[in-house]
Parts: structure tokens; sequence; C-alpha cells
């Protein structure tokens, strides 16, 4: 009897320590949690949404220009125009549905959405809200987009622009010195030239993947396949050569001043500083996320799409 009760006794103090001992023998979450840093919504996605809220509007009114009242989210007034090219210099407070070419002039100011299937010209010093061209659009200088813009065959916007929530591009988009921006896609994205700096020698070393416990500043070329992982900040400052097929991950800032590629996607949570680099590749659409801040300096290009919840800006 005094032996079962000194067992029953020993089972009720260990038994708190049973689920403990079970987690750690079986080394539940012993990796860390993959990031799928590839953007799941399509970045056209403001452009393509309205394209087709106004197609359906239009199926049960005419087709003739002139102002039409629709149904869309709520009832508006649009005008319809047919012409080969229209150009605007008057303030716009409806939306337009061009079936051509559209010039807004200097100064123009429009407050409702617009719908291009042609080429777009944005004159400098207008204020449009939002707007979606089937062509191109060439935008600015100094021009204000509220909301965003959304081009199939590429977009060229000059310097000193403000560019609302959004600019997508199926196509190449060109940005101009000294724009400001929250998200940007294009195929690519690509900033103002620079100086064009000597190259260094090709270095034929190969790293491994690495992770970083502290902040780190190359000012060598490297050549690495897999990803890097740093704790602290990460600065590539150098004329040779750099070549990364893998991602950059880091809990401060990223910064590379370097020519060469980055085949991967880029995440910091702090800020991203890019000039003279190649972020991805033709079919490799990647990412840049800064979540503080992203800058793209000169010579810069990016497959993919740019975000950042904070300040978004070109040199």
């Amino acid at each position: 009897m005094i032996i079962f009760l000194f067992l029953l006794m020993t089972v009720m103090i260990l038994l708190p320590f049973i689920p403990a001992v079970w987690e750690l023998r079986k080394k539940k979450d012993p990796e860390n949690l993959r990031i799928d840093m590839d953007f799941s919504k399509d970045p056209r996605y403001f452009g393509l949404s309205f394209r087709q809220i106004l197609r359906k509007a239009f199926q049960s009114v005419g087709s003739e220009a002139g102002f039409y009242t629709v149904v869309m989210s709520k009832p508006e007034r649009i005008e319809l125009i047919t012409d080969g090219r229209r150009i605007i210099k008057e303030d716009v407070s409806h939306l337009l549905y061009c079936k051509g070419g559209l010039v807004l002039e200097p100064g123009t100011r429009c407050s409702k959405e617009i719908y291009v299937q042609g080429n777009a010209e944005i004159k400098p010093g207008c204020r449009v809200l939002s707007l979606a061209a089937d062509g191109r659009i060439a935008a600015g200088p100094d021009i204000v987009i509220v909301r965003w813009l959304d081009a199939k065959k590429g977009i060229r916007i000059m310097e000193h622009c403000d560019l609302g929530v959004s600019v997508s591009s199926a196509g190449r988009l060109e940005l101009g010195r000294n724009c400001s921006f929250k998200r940007l896609s294009g195929n690519p994205v690509v900033t103002a030239p620079g100086a064009a700096c000597p190259a260094g020698p090709v270095l034929k070393n190969r790293v491994a993947a690495i992770r970083i416990p502290d902040n780190i500043r190359l000012r060598h070329g490297i050549n690495l396949t897999g990803n890097i992982k740093v704790d602290g900040g990460f600065t590539i400052d150098t004329r040779e050569p750099v070549n990364i097929n893998g991602s950059i991950f880091a809990e401060g800032p990223i910064r590379i001043f370097a020519t060469g590629v980055v085949r991967g996607n880029l995440f910091s949570q702090e800020s991203i500083h890019l000039k003279g680099i190649t972020i991805g590749q033709t079919g490799g659409i990647k990412s840049v996320i800064g979540k503080k801040e992203v800058l793209l300096d000169e010579d810069t290009k990016v497959y993919g799409y740019i975000m950042t919840e904070g300040r978004g800006t070109t040199a």
C-alpha cells in the first residue's frame, strides 16, 4: 500500500511536466516559417477591374458619342468620346470613356475616372483621379495622380510627380526623378540613367546561402546562389559585378549600390535603397518591399512589384 501511494504521488508530481517534455521530443516547428514574397494579388487589379465594370455598365446603353448615366457602384454620369484623339483643356467632373486617344492639356483637373482605349498624354501640372489606358501613357512633369494609373503597353513619367496609390503597366514603366509613390509594377520598372561607371573584375567565387546575425557592408562583388537572411542591415557598395541568384531578407535597411542582378525578392522591415542594380529578369517577376521606405536611385531596374507602407521616391 505504501509503495502504491508513493508511485501515485510521483506520477502526480511529474504530470504537469509531461506536455513540455512531449513538445521538446517531437520538435514542433523546427524551421523558420516560409514567407511567400511573390505577390498574390494582380498589381494591375485597379485598372483591370475598372475596365470590366465600365464595359459591363455600357452593355445596356448606346454606342454613339454623348453623355450617359450608367450604374456602376452607383449611378454615374459619363461621357462617351468616339473621336480618334480628343484634346481636353477644361476641368472635368464626370467619367470619361474614350474610344480613341486622349490629351489632357496643362493644368487640367479630372475628378473622376478615365478609360482610354488608345494612348493617353497627361501634360504638365494636371491632376487626375485615376486613368486606365489600353495603349501607352505619357505623363508629366509636375502631375498629381490621386489614386492610380494603369496601362497595357507602357508608361513614361517625367520628374516631380506625385503618383498616388498605384502605378502599374503590363509593359515598361519609366520613372523620372523626384517622383513619389506607394506601389509600382512594370516589366520592368526603370529609373532615369546616370553617369556610367567602370565595372570591376568578374568574380569567380561562388558562395553558399548565408545567415548574418548583425549588420554587414560589402565593398566587393559577390556571386551567390541561395538566400541571404540578415538580422541587421545589408549594404553592398562596389563597382564590381554583383550576381545573387536568391532573395535578401533583412530586419534593417537594404542598400545595394552596384551593377549586376539580384534574381530573387528583396524585403526589409525598414527601408530599401537601390542604385544601378537589376532585380528579377524577363519572365521572372519579383517583389521589392521596404516597409518604411523605398528609394529608387538612377539606373535601377525592377522586373515586378515595388511597395512601401511609408515613403516611396525616385532620386
